[in-house]
């Protein structure tokens, strides 16, 4: 059959063709999980407000990315109340991640002292609560509902971090 002889990019293709949207995957909660937040097409309110803040704070060059979007939309999909952010860069995703909500607490840990004054020049202009540290590794007395590594930003040395960050995390954690 013709399967057998496509390469193994072709059969990747063939799956995300056959598998678009959803179709295939027979859980419910990640059905709703890709056709609502993955693949959402939609422009939120607050996209442009994003935009214009990065654009006005940082440069005309910084831009906000695909990615950065889509961490608001898990946010706005999950709904966390306490954000752990490790290695938040310029900041320009803390704005992603803290913009669905103002009840949002996000902590954000970033050692870079040059991106640690970007993201503290552009956290001033925003108005939700978030508090942005200089440590290599944030000291965490609490349940997080959400943590973000960013390994662009931060790159852990051992696999015990992920271990340490577990006790901080509950069932409805992400």
């Amino acid at each position: 059959p013709l399967i057998y002889r496509i390469s193994g990019a072709g059969l990747r293709l063939y799956y995300k063709i056959r598998h678009h949207r959803g179709h295939g995957v027979h859980s419910p909660f990640v059905y709703k999980l890709i056709t609502n937040v993955i693949e959402e097409k939609n422009l939120y309110y607050l996209y442009k407000d994003i935009q214009e803040l990065v654009c006005n704070e940082i440069s005309t060059y910084s831009r906000v990315t695909k990615s950065d979007f889509l961490s608001f939309r898990l946010v706005n999909f999950f709904n966390p109340k306490k954000i752990l952010e490790i290695g938040s860069g310029k900041g320009i995703n803390t704005l992603c991640l803290s913009a669905p909500s103002k009840q949002i607490e996000c902590k954000c840990f970033e050692t870079d002292k040059e991106k640690y004054e970007i993201a503290s020049r552009l956290y001033k202009n925003w108005d939700r609560d978030i508090s942005l540290h200089t440590q290599d590794f944030p000291e965490i007395n609490e349940k997080q509902d959400c943590i973000y590594i960013n390994l662009d930003n931060h790159l852990p040395d051992a696999d015990w971090i992920t271990a340490f960050l577990f006790n901080f995390v509950n069932e409805d954690s992400f």
